[in-house]
């Protein structure tokens, strides 16, 4: 359910219809109310007379698009499932997947993605087994990867703070390879492969293999 959290769009009386483009739809209503006094919402300027001026401020907007009015999920829905993001709960998984629809979707404002962000910041402290991919204690990693470009920013930040565990920045840059968008992370990987005096041999190893991820990913977009 998406509450009252909403982004107004900036006052547009030219898009008569309210439908998002400005076009002959509107020109049409115009036209249909033309010389009618009084409150009308063809009276595009305000005059309290539907005329030519009127026909010519939508003429001259005539084919814009305009920003639609955004719903977010309410920040207490959000505040509710991030406890569940526990790699030691039973439901994490359809709580990452949730998470993952609803940024894809923008659902998620500013406020929201910072609490995700910070939730994926925990998450990406227990990734110091030494394969997380593969163990229970290691959940975080699939939660991680699940939850999708929401958590590139957490996790370029770990791989590149020289004070973390070095295992969460290994793993870090791997996973920016399953979660990053091209375009975000792939000069970031390409840094490291290169021979960034920041990282080890071991993070190398992690970010070729992060590359692999996101090349393949890029195949099949």
């Amino acid at each position: 359910v998406l509450a009252n959290r909403t982004q107004a769009p900036p006052s547009t009386p030219w898009d008569v219809n309210q439908d998002g483009v400005v076009d002959v739809f509107d020109l049409v209503i115009v036209g249909k109310e033309f010389g009618k006094a009084g409150d009308n919402k063809a009276d595009i300027n305000g005059d309290k007379i539907v005329n030519i001026f009127d026909l010519v401020l939508v003429g001259s907007h005539f084919g814009e698009k305009i920003p639609q009015k955004q719903e977010y999920v309410p920040l207490a829905d959000v505040e509710a499932l991030l406890p569940k993001l526990d790699s030691s709960g039973t439901v994490p998984f359809p709580v990452a997947r949730q998470i993952a629809e609803w940024f894809q979707e923008g659902k998620l404002d500013e406020e929201s993605i910072q609490l995700v962000q910070q939730k994926t910041k925990v998450l990406i402290k227990e990734l110091t087994n030494p394969d997380p991919r593969s163990t229970k204690q290691g959940r975080a990693y699939p939660i991680i990867k699940t939850m999708g470009p929401i958590t590139t920013q957490p996790l370029i930040d770990n791989a590149f703070n020289l004070g973390a565990n070095t295992d969460t920045r290994k793993w870090s840059l791997e996973l920016l390879g399953h979660v990053g968008k091209f375009e975000e992370v792939f000069s970031i990987l390409l840094q490291v492969i290169n021979g960034d005096p920041r990282f080890e041999w071991w993070h190398v190893a992690e970010a070729e293999s992060g590359m692999q991820a996101l090349l393949e990913r890029q195949s099949k977009d």
